[in-house]
C-alpha cells in the first residue's frame, strides 16, 4: 500500500484487506461499500474507520 508514494505496508492483498496494520490502509478498507445489501456489514465498518481516524 503506498502513501504519498512510500510504501507503508505490504504482503499478500488478502492478508493486507482483512488485516490491514497502517492506520492508512485501516482507513481506506473501513471506507470501501460492503457488496450485500444488508447495512450492518457497513455500519460495522464505518464504526471501525470512525475509531481508526479519532485514534489518529
Amino acid at each position: 500500500m503506498l502513501q504519498h508514494g512510500r510504501i507503508v505496508e505490504e504482503g499478500r492483498s488478502i492478508d493486507v484487506c482483512d488485516r490491514p496494520r497502517h492506520t492508512y490502509t485501516q482507513r481506506l478498507v473501513a471506507a470501501a461499500p460492503v457488496p450485500n445489501p444488508d447495512p450492518d456489514p457497513q455500519r460495522s465498518r464505518r464504526k471501525r474507520r470512525s475509531a481508526v481516524e479519532a485514534a489518529s
